[in-house]
């Protein structure tokens, strides 16, 4: 007799719980709309968050650019009291930086928004280019002869 109310008493708390822990369909839909509105948010969130940072990077590599030119423009006055000889040969070198930042600024400038993927393969490969493009410019000297 024990067994038989132990068993029923066991039968009854099984099917009340279940009964109370299940949800109706319109409770189903608000919890997957609230789910929804939150993902949306935070999706909204993370594009601005993406935007801003390319925003912020072309700020930065703008200003580089600029700084750039301003060292083309130096590299000019040095080299305009020289002989001819050198003259020619500092102005070909200032000529190709030129032309690489004039190609960097470019590329900047035509970056369409695709995707955080392409966003990060980007960067990388226009931090490579902009690296070596900053190491030719620290490293060109003119010599005084």
């Amino acid at each position: 007799m024990k067994k038989k109310i132990t068993i029923i008493t066991s039968y009854c708390l099984l099917i009340t719980s279940t009964l109370t822990s299940c949800n109706t369909a319109a409770e189903k839909f608000e919890n997957a709309k609230e789910d929804v509105q939150e993902a949306n948010k935070k999706l909204k969130a993370a594009s601005e968050e993406y935007l801003d940072e390319i925003t912020n990077y072309k700020v930065e590599t703008e200003r580089k650019i600029a700084s750039n030119e301003k060292a083309i423009i130096t590299f000019k006055e040095k080299i305009a009291n020289e002989k001819e000889s050198v003259k020619s040969f500092y102005s070909k070198k200032i000529t190709e930086l030129e032309q690489k930042n004039i190609a960097m600024k470019r590329k900047i400038e035509e970056y369409k928004v695709n995707g955080k993927d392409r966003w990060i393969i980007f960067k990388m490969e226009f931090n490579r280019d902009m690296d070596d493009l900053e190491t030719a410019f620290k490293n060109f000297k003119i010599k005084n002869n």
